[in-house]
């Protein structure tokens, strides 16, 4: 027995397979509808470079800054949305303890602890290692008005937002 494909047909099942893939793929976001501190366009660089660098940082600086507790507020990633939409994972909280231990919080409840350090890199810029690592945590750490982002999309990666809570 031979199987005789007509080329219409074939078409409409790459097409069928094509919208399957698309639709498997798909990762379902929120668009941040408010924000209680700055808007992201204030966030974005240069704003938020300038802001940044109005200290002179330090490791201890740092430390000090990264301290406490951090709601995630906003995440952006130019790379993925070609509309730069805002995403949002609710109820993401960050407990930095000055001991290195993190508390990766999530609807209240402690999901995972990590022990992280602050790197310095060689351009003057910190960032901080996680391990075991959480995806919202890559890229710089830079601070501006009680917001702390970490910085990736310089570097094909998203820019997530925490607001101090503590």
């Amino acid at each position: 027995m031979t199987l005789k494909f007509k080329f219409p047909h074939f078409l409409s099942l790459l097409l069928v397979i094509g919208i399957v893939i698309q639709y498997g793929c798909y990762k379902e976001t929120k668009i941040l509808s408010e924000r209680k501190a700055l808007s992201p366009q204030d966030l974005l660089e240069p704003h938020i470079l300038d802001c940044h660098n109005e200290n002179e940082w330090t490791k201890a600086k740092v430390n000090e800054a990264i301290t406490g507790k951090w709601i995630w507020t906003l995440g952006v990633c130019p790379i993925y949305n070609e509309q730069n939409e805002q995403l949002v994972e609710e109820h993401l909280t960050l407990h930095f303890f000055g001991k290195d231990l993190l508390e990766i919080i999530h609807y209240e409840q402690v999901i995972q602890k990590s022990n992280w350090r602050i790197q310095e890199r060689a351009n003057g810029t910190y960032t901080i290692q996680i391990r075991p690592s959480i995806a919202s945590i890559s890229g710089r750490v830079l601070f501006c008005q009680g917001e702390m982002i970490f910085n990736g999309s310089y570097n094909s990666r998203c820019d997530n937002y925490f607001s101090r809570v503590e």
